[in-house]
């Protein structure tokens, strides 16, 4: 039979006290969801409404060129959301299409929340607008982030796409920790289309996604 030596008990026993009398760490508040943007169009410039979804909805992505994403348009507790039937995952939105997060579909749970919101889009939007928002990511992992995100719509453009040839707004978003010190800022590309009342394609850390096919009612 092995023993442990009498040392190495004690040492547990002193480990599990201590630990034991540790209280867990307090959550990072909440950050201030949208913290600033344009107020005013200049004069001339072409302005875009926020769109209107309707459950029954959807649109089919492609990311890398391989993984096929579907996701449907329902209504959810806070707002509308969309459904990744492969998956059971559901991103949530606001009202203003702000992502509040990703949760298994069918329950109340985060898996990723954004507290209290990442302000993805602010309305109207037109070529020039600029906003940032502040936000903490909370994973069900326990792990939590505050992020300061700023974005830009710089242009219009026409872009093809499986789906077809849009005319999109092209967004940029940046984003870095809120934290003390230096940090390298994470940047990614979006083209949002009216006529589609979504985005239709995305570059993400090197990454592509497109739009395949939609439908709206």
């Amino acid at each position: 039979m092995c023993r442990t030596p009498r040392f190495t008990v004690v040492a547990l026993l002193l480990a599990s006290l201590l630990g034991s009398c540790q209280s867990p760490p307090e959550p990072l508040p909440a950050g201030a969801g949208l913290l600033a943007a344009d107020l005013e169009a200049p004069s001339g410039a072409e302005v875009f409404d926020r769109p209107v979804w309707s459950a029954g909805d959807w649109y089919d992505f492609r990311r890398g060129g391989r993984i096929r994403l579907r996701y449907l348009v329902q209504d959810g507790p806070l707002g509308q959301e969309l459904l990744d039937p492969d998956s059971g995952r559901t991103l949530a939105f606001d009202a203003d299409f702000a992502q509040l997060g990703e949760r298994p579909a069918g329950t109340d749970a985060w898996a990723v929340q954004l507290d209290p919101l990442d302000p993805t889009f602010s309305w109207p939007i037109w070529p020039g607008k600029r906003w940032s928002g502040s936000f903490t990511r909370r994973g069900a992992d326990g792990i939590e982030l505050p992020l300061m995100v700023h974005y830009e719509c710089d242009a219009i453009e026409e872009i093809r796409v499986p789906a077809g040839t849009f005319r999109a707004l092209r967004i940029w978003r940046r984003s870095s920790p809120a934290l003390e010190g230096e940090f390298i800022d994470r940047v990614s590309i979006a083209w949002y289309a009216p006529e589609v009342g979504y985005l239709v394609q995305r570059v993400d850390e090197g990454i592509k996604t497109q739009l395949e096919a939609y439908h709206r009612q």
